[in-house]
């Protein structure tokens, strides 16, 4: 049943695949943008002095804390007028 047709489909379909990241890989690398566009975001906090980190992520608690903390957009907000 029309079997040419249905092997150029094939081939279209191999070659679009093959085209196609890894899912791991895409899924990694939007992960990576974030982060990076994170710090850049505070660069300039951190050029001004504002103290800044990165969290401690832990499998074995929910637990959180925070101290000595500030506003994120009014602290960039001042650090950037």
């Amino acid at each position: 049943m029309l079997p040419d047709l249905f092997a150029d489909a094939a081939a279209l379909a191999d070659a679009a695949a093959a085209q196609v990241p890894d899912p791991t890989i895409g899924a990694v690398s939007d992960e990576l943008a974030v982060y990076v566009a994170y710090l850049d975001l505070l660069a300039p906090a951190e050029r001004a002095g504002l103290p800044t980190c990165l969290p401690e992520v832990s499998s074995g608690s929910k637990e959180m804390s925070v101290r000595d903390t500030w506003d994120l957009p009014l602290g960039l907000d001042l650090v950037t007028d």
